[in-house]
């Protein structure tokens, strides 16, 4: 990014997924963020790259950035078409996205009315929803706060992911969810992590609904069916 590079063979790897390849970061240093602030067109080049040569060629390309607000995050905010935010349902969490994030999507809001660039529409997904009475209530506030009715561009999810220790074992195994927890464990009343993942996917990518839907479920490479997670 810090150079214009878009040449597939120099910035992209392919992994052992038929059709998903991947773009790491090699900014060890932390050094980007600096020299995107002083680039003239720092915030815009994210938008630019991704429309030039094998980048252009993908159907979707995901974005994944630090949670704390930089230059990077918004250079990835103006680039993309919609905009998902994970939030943990407590009260700090909730507030900090406020704060925060909806306070980031203002101010850009602002600059980009000085340009052809679009501020896109913000997805809140809550992340490690439990039971307890706390975490129901703030959800059922963010709810309330951004429905629908109030011509907001800001929306809540109606899928979430819930507070299930696959997460953390898929991750700590390298494996995608869909993939370590394909089927829910016995006895367990929380959907299977693969459903839970199909479910937001779904609802972010109306247009592929059937083909989500139809990905065939394999034996678990992690989870066990009769472990409780």
């Amino acid at each position: 990014m810090a150079l214009s590079e878009t040449r597939a063979e120099r910035i992209i790897s392919h992994t052992v997924i038929n059709g998903l390849d991947l773009i790491a970061s090699n900014d060890y240093q932390g050094q980007l963020p600096q020299l995107l602030l002083s680039a003239p067109d720092g915030r815009f080049r994210l938008s630019q790259l991704l429309e030039t040569g094998s980048l252009a060629e993908y159907d979707v390309i995901l974005l994944d950035t630090q949670g704390a607000r930089s230059i990077t995050m918004e250079a990835a905010a103006l680039a993309a078409d919609h905009a998902l935010s994970p939030v943990t349902a407590d009260v700090l969490s909730a507030r900090e996205f406020v704060r925060g994030t909806l306070g980031m999507f203002g101010e850009l809001e602002q600059l980009t009315s000085y340009t052809s660039l679009s501020v896109p529409p913000l997805s809140l997904l809550l992340n490690r929803l439990d039971e307890t009475r706390n975490s129901q209530e703030v959800a059922q506030s963010l709810r309330s706060m951004f429905s629908d009715d109030q011509g907001r561009s800001v929306r809540v999810l109606d899928s979430a992911f819930r507070m299930l220790s696959a997460f953390k074992m898929a991750g700590a195994a390298g494996e995608p969810i869909h993939r370590f927890e394909p089927t829910k464990p016995y006895k367990r009343v929380t959907p299977a992590g693969a459903d839970l993942i199909k479910s937001v996917a779904c609802e972010l990518n109306p247009d592929w609904v059937d083909a989500i839907k139809s990905m065939p479920v394999s034996g678990p490479l992690g989870g066990l069916a009769n472990e409780r997670h």
